[in-house]
């Protein structure tokens, strides 16, 4: 089965907007990567913790504990808030080159 293209749009994107494009997704990229390794450093204390026998843990132990639950718990909402931000950045970029539709006819489909 052959299926044919019922459609093409031509759009004006200057160079500027395509470098934008390229950094916003570039961000929301790498936030997202830092966010799913902070969640597994995040989920990998929690379950370490529930590992240890409760009466062998010494107070350094506990502060080293707490200190690295809060760490990756604030850089795991720093980095997902951002990927989350970035994300958003994207479809408000695109609709914007989208409202600049080149109109007429752009060849034929044959």
């Amino acid at each position: 089965m052959l299926n044919r293209i019922g459609k093409i749009s031509t759009y004006e994107v200057q160079e500027m907007e395509l470098k934008q494009l390229d950094s916003i997704v570039a961000s929301e990229n790498q936030a997202l990567g830092f966010t799913t390794f902070v969640v597994g450093v995040f989920v990998s204390t929690v379950i370490g913790w529930c590992s240890l026998e409760t009466e062998g843990r010494s107070p350094t132990t506990t502060a080293v504990y707490f200190a690295t639950m809060g760490v990756s718990l604030i850089l795991t909402f720093w980095f997902g808030l951002t990927w989350y931000r970035a994300r958003k950045d994207r479809p408000r970029l695109l609709e914007t080159i989208r409202s600049r539709s080149v109109g007429g006819p752009t060849g034929v489909v044959r």
